[in-house]
């Protein structure tokens, strides 16, 4: 399975190139970060595209990166469309391309289902995964098209950030394989819930073994207490169902930033305290202050859940000092639908009557079975081609904004469209929803004037509005 990627070994001589590729930063980097000068910088973010590493906004050139999957030294094409990852490098004044020494990807788990009878969401290995349509789910298996068909017992790979309720908000699920086979890699981050006591701790509702062949990594005093982030690797497995044999614990933070360097990460904010001007944002305490700059968004809007980016420069293992807090928008529509014209210069496409304008942070995805291109762009796009998207009004442009843009299939004859939304209003040849207008003509369901205000999904004929 693709964790097997994963290796044993000192972090030495992985923090050693780090460290170098910091160091030279340093010494003659760009600028571009909006802190004056020349500073290290790395960004902590999702993959949302391919031909370079798009990651929070940035097309990263990656010709010269190193590439790290799981501890083990990897090639772009172990990366994937959902990964969290961090890179390493700089960003131009434009701040929209830049160049990445480093990239590296570690799971967050890779395990074992032991539950999947709750609407969105997961426990795998004792760690409750929580889940949305803005997740991307990848499926080794071809009988299992959805998160929720994935078997009791079958190994899953989760990327993603932790929330308020110390769950995990997966970004990509991938189904390895249908069961697990003994000395295969098991890998569990997460919160230590309760200390060690006759050689045992628990992560959630999974029990962790410590014995003579465990190693610590970074663990002062090789001490364990209760609210520490750590990472447990097992080749040992499980027994008696939810005690895992641990064969390395670690202390989890990022090994690839230190204090004094530039970061941009992504996450989700966890215990706002607006009184001390202050968030958690996955591990790290995030400082902002009157000079801290709020993009789309302000400082009452700071809110548990509430997903942001933050540039700052760190402080020390886990503070980092904000300089800017920009808050990500929410997708308010769902719309599959074939396309009728791309204009690839604009970054534009049109969806039956919808234009849609895709984004440098826009995640796309070639979900066709068939074709499945990894770098995935509108240049392998066709007039016919079906495809979903998840988008946002601009309120000052009016245009739909893509968050995700995913064909679902190359050429498809089907000339209907689905379309999930608020209905904002509704007459006798129109809805509009979530600001699309649609013909009512022969909608199904039919929608009354009870639904206005409410979240709906109707399948129609295209073209989606004749407006």
């Amino acid at each position: 399975m693709n964790c097997s990627l994963l290796r044993f070994f000192s972090l030495s001589a992985s923090l050693s190139i780090v460290l170098s590729l910091l160091v030279a930063a340093c010494s003659g980097g760009e600028s571009g970060t909006g802190f004056g000068g020349s500073h290290p910088k790395v960004s902590v973010g999702v993959i949302t595209g391919f031909g370079s590493v798009f990651v929070n906004g940035v097309e990263f050139d990656t010709s010269r990166a190193e590439i790290n999957v799981n501890e083990a030294i990897a090639s772009e094409e172990d990366l994937a469309i959902g990964m969290v990852v961090s890179v390493v490098g700089s960003t131009d004044q434009s701040q929209v391309s830049g160049s990445a020494d480093a990239i590296y990807y570690e799971s967050e788990v890779c395990g074992i289902v032991n539950q999947n009878d709750q609407p969105d969401q997961l426990e795998i290995m004792g760690q409750t995964v929580k889940y949305d349509s803005e997740t991307v789910f990848d499926s080794s298996i071809d009988t299992v098209a959805s998160v929720a068909e994935i078997p009791v017992g079958a190994v899953v790979e989760i990327t993603g950030y932790r929330t308020g309720d110390n769950s995990l908000h997966a970004t990509q699920i991938t189904l390895l394989q249908s069961q697990y086979n003994d000395g295969e890699q098991l890998i569990v981050n997460g919160v230590v819930t309760a200390g060690v006591s006759s050689g045992k701790f628990s992560m959630g509702t999974l029990t962790v073994v410590v014995d003579d062949v465990t190693q610590f990594i970074n663990l002062p005093n090789n001490q364990i207490t209760p609210g520490m982030a750590i990472k447990v690797k097992s080749k040992r497995g499980l027994v008696n169902t939810n005690e895992l044999l641990a064969d390395q614990i670690q202390l989890n933070k990022n090994q690839y930033v230190v204090a004094g360097n530039v970061l941009e990460i992504e996450g989700i904010v966890m215990n706002p305290n607006l009184q001390a001007n202050e968030f958690q944002l996955n591990g790290y305490t995030v400082y902002f202050s009157a000079q801290t700059r709020f993009v789309d968004g302000a400082e009452d809007n700071l809110a548990d859940g509430v997903k942001v980016e933050v540039e700052g420069v760190l402080l020390s293992d886990n503070q980092l000092e904000a300089g800017e807090i920009t808050f990500r928008k929410s997708a308010k529509i769902d719309l599959i639908a074939p396309v009728t014209s791309i204009n690839i210069a604009d970054n534009q496409v049109n969806l039956s009557g919808v234009n849609v304008r895709l984004t440098n942070r826009t995640l796309l995805k070639d979900d066709d079975r068939i074709t499945k291109i990894r770098k995935f762009s509108l240049e392998d796009l066709s007039d016919g081609d079906r495809v979903k998207i998840k988008a946002f009004r601009d309120n000052l442009t009016q245009q739909i904004i893509a968050i995700q843009f995913r064909r679902v299939a190359a050429q498809s004859a089907d000339s209907t469209f689905e379309i999930t939304g608020i209905l904002d209003e509704l007459n006798n040849a129109q809805a509009i929803i979530a600001g699309v207008a649609v013909d009512t003509a022969g909608l199904s369901p039919v929608l009354t004037n009870a639904d206005v205000g409410t979240d709906v999904t109707v399948v129609g004929t295209i073209p989606i509005s004749t407006q």
